[in-house]
């Protein structure tokens, strides 16, 4: 087996602790003998249990490893955490190689566990499958270097750029097969992100269905504590999950005191100059104080407008069904531009068919000042 065959399983394990090891990042190690076999696998199976170059270790059942490379999609932590640095581990037990994908964008490791691998007189290879290293992990890298989450916008929309009707009815525009993946997009993200309206317009659970994987957080913003209180969020058995974002101003209400006696969680924001949510708070403190790494926002058009104004959205998944609705809700339409200089660029990913349906994966497009 070669470097990148070894790094490709080695990434197929670490996506096995998606949904289990946040904040933390998504490890996968093989320990390949000296003619390449596999001997030896792991994966970072859960937050605060052993990292995935111990599992592949102990999994071994041997120990001597003088002779063995050992394959990883992140480098080796160095610092103790919940567990020891990994890379002393490496080091104790003498791998004549170590093949790691892309460098711990860690401050706290950033480079100094590969330098302590070669003063070992370990070899080491850096960047075998940099880019799929770096894409599995973007969450993390974005979060344990700014604290704040890698955000997404997920959006159902018709051909025509509408997200509902115009009396509001939305389920369903895109088909089944888009539905499945939305399910899959949830399981990979710390929370989800609505608004007041689309809570009570859809009264969604919000949760991951048919699949064996945790549900992420559910955050709902609720300026003015208006929601009420039989919505699914608050009733079904996965309420405690569920965060609930207002005026600060409101944190000695009846409702902050009903919500904390039935477990949903309360996240207080000042407002705004414009009587709103600050976003940029929001980012700032879910992502330093709930270690959220990854989010994803889910409605409505005014969120999907104000993430994309303050330039808040570092991905856009567009669902859009083959469906003209004609004078409904525009998925931006709070974006009133005027000049066509105003309008936002975007650089399309990729492109897939789902069913009747094309998923739309993009990014901001740098704009060059040439």
């Amino acid at each position: 087996m070669t470097d990148t065959e070894a790094m490709q399983r080695a990434l197929g394990l670490a996506k096995r602790g998606t949904g289990f090891v946040s904040p933390n990042p998504r490890v996968g190690a093989v320990i390949l003998d000296e003619n390449g076999n596999i001997i030896s696998e792991g994966w970072h199976k859960k937050y605060g249990g052993p990292h995935a170059e111990i599992e592949a270790i102990n999994n071994a059942n041997r120990d001597n490893f003088s002779n063995c490379t050992i394959v990883l999609n992140l480098e080796p932590c160095s610092h103790y955490g919940k567990t020891p640095p990994c890379v002393d581990a490496i080091i104790q037990k003498k791998f004549k190689r170590v093949v790691i994908g892309m460098t711990d964008p860690n401050p706290l490791v950033s480079g100094q566990s590969i330098q302590k691998l070669r003063r070992a007189g370990i070899e080491v290879e850096v960047g075998i499958l940099e880019n799929e290293s770096q894409q599995i992990n973007k969450a993390f890298a974005k979060w344990v270097v700014q604290k704040e989450p890698y955000t997404i916008l997920k959006i159902a929309q018709s051909i025509d750029g509408n997200i509902a009707l115009k009396n509001g009815i939305s389920q369903w525009i895109t088909s089944g097969e888009s539905r499945s993946k939305v399910q899959i997009l949830r399981s990979e993200v710390d929370a989800i992100l609505i608004g007041r309206n689309t809570a009570i317009a859809d009264n969604p659970k919000l949760t991951v269905r048919d699949l064996d994987l945790p549900s992420p957080k559910r955050i709902i913003l609720d300026s003015h504590l208006s929601l009420p209180p039989n919505l699914e969020i608050f009733t079904d058995d996965n309420k405690s999950n569920t965060y609930i974002v207002f005026d600060e101003n409101l944190i000695n209400s009846k409702q902050v005191k009903y919500f904390a006696e039935i477990g949903v969680q309360s996240i207080p924001i000042k407002l705004n100059s414009d009587n709103e949510i600050d976003l940029k708070k929001l980012i700032k403190k879910l992502g330093a104080e709930f270690s959220i790494t990854s989010l994803m926002v889910e409605g409505g058009a005014k969120l999907f407008s104000n993430f994309v104004r303050e330039n808040l959205a570092h991905e856009l998944h567009l669902f859009v069904a083959p469906k003209i609705l004609g004078n409904g809700l525009h998925t931006f339409g709070e974006l009133n531009f005027t000049q066509m200089q105003e309008a936002i660029k975007l650089q399309v990913n990729s492109l897939e068919k789902l069913g009747e349906d094309i998923y739309i994966i993009a990014t901001r497009a740098i704009v060059s000042n040439d």
